[in-house]
């Protein structure tokens, strides 16, 4: 991908998130700026049903969730947040 997005709403979470979960999520944009797909990714990837249908989630850890949705070389970021919060599952 060439091009990361983070909304607003996403960045304070992001902001308010403990140091391990910052790496991790580094990680992840690091490896989304660096490859062209999602192959090989670090994170589990499901799709969502619902509300978010035309998102997925990545389970950045047990319990920290990242929605986002692809639209042709952008990677949209618009929820992170904890599970329960984000109600999936």
């Amino acid at each position: 991908m060439t091009k990361v997005q983070i909304h607003r709403d996403a960045q304070k979470q992001i902001s308010k998130a403990s140091p391990k979960i910052k790496k991790k999520i580094e990680t992840m944009i690091l490896h989304i700026l660096e490859n062209d797909d999602l192959k090989n990714f670090p994170f589990l990837i499901k799709p969502l049903r619902g509300q978010y249908n035309i998102c997925k989630e990545i389970l950045v850890d047990k319990d920290y969730r990242i929605f986002f949705r692809i639209e042709n070389d952008t990677f949209y970021i618009r929820h992170t947040r904890t599970h329960n919060y984000l109600k999936t599952g």
